[in-house]
């Protein structure tokens, strides 16, 4: 198969998601500044307003861009790095289902977590507080949630580079988890309250509660990812029996 027909599959999305990614090595946008507003952009690339903000939440999943609620999505001061784009590539590309990519957070995250409650900063702890008070005003205002950077906080507190750049990859391909916790208030309150817990957690440098709790949150969107995945499945035999 050619690599034009491959191309063709690609999500608009990812599409959009790798166009910006390219303006901004480019140096189209400044560091530290805020990119131009949503319907500029979707207007200036002629996609949807909902798939811009797939492509702007797959960056800021690996720490390209960042949204501030009610300000708008700024370019970070020192984006991640190429190698952090390719392999989040290769996870978005590859035959690999929500629930592997939640499996392999599962085995990953926690141990992060463990290190971040030892090693991280007052400023560290600040932005993680942040990232939680940001996920609250989103579910107050729309009722859905966004990409916060909770997740990659951690990741960053534990001072490797390393578990940073694989977390932020992983988060790419479990973009899915925050659509299904949408579709269930209790859910996205139940994730809500797991952040908060692991914040406490770190924030008293208590390690091995934070790898714990990181278990438990995880292992909670490992079991949505497959309840989805059987109803899915259950939908299509549905579909299946009533064409028959």
């Amino acid at each position: 198969m050619s690599d034009d027909s491959k191309a063709v599959r690609r999500s608009v999305h990812d599409q959009v998601r790798d166009h910006l990614h390219e303006e901004i090595r480019s140096g189209r946008y400044v560091p530290g500044k805020s990119l131009p507003s949503e319907r500029e952009l979707s207007t200036r690339l002629n996609v949807s307003r909902n798939s811009l903000r797939q492509a702007l939440a797959s960056l800021e999943a690996i720490g390209v861009v960042q949204t501030r609620h009610g300000s708008g999505v700024y370019l970070r001061a020192a984006p991640s790095d190429d190698a952090v784009v390719r392999v989040a590539d290769v996870l978005l590309n590859s035959d690999r289902s929500l629930e592997n990519v939640v499996e392999a957070r599962l085995a990953i995250e926690p141990f992060i977590a463990g290190v971040a409650a030892e090693r991280h900063t007052a400023e560290n702890l600040r932005l993680l507080e942040e990232s939680i008070e940001t996920s609250y005003e989103s579910a107050r205002s729309d009722g859905s949630p966004r990409r916060t950077g909770f997740h990659s906080c951690i990741a960053e507190m534990s001072g490797n580079p390393v578990f940073g750049g694989i977390v932020r990859s992983l988060l790419i391909g479990s973009r899915g988890a925050p659509r299904m916790a949408a579709a269930d208030p209790g859910q996205r309150q139940v994730w809500l309250n797991d952040h908060e817990h692991i914040f406490e957690a770190v924030g008293d440098r208590d390690a091995k509660a934070a790898q714990r709790l990181m278990t438990t949150h995880l292992t909670g969107v490992l079991r949505t990812a497959l309840l989805a995945q059987d109803l899915r499945t259950i939908e299509e035999d549905d579909s299946a029996s009533i064409e028959n």
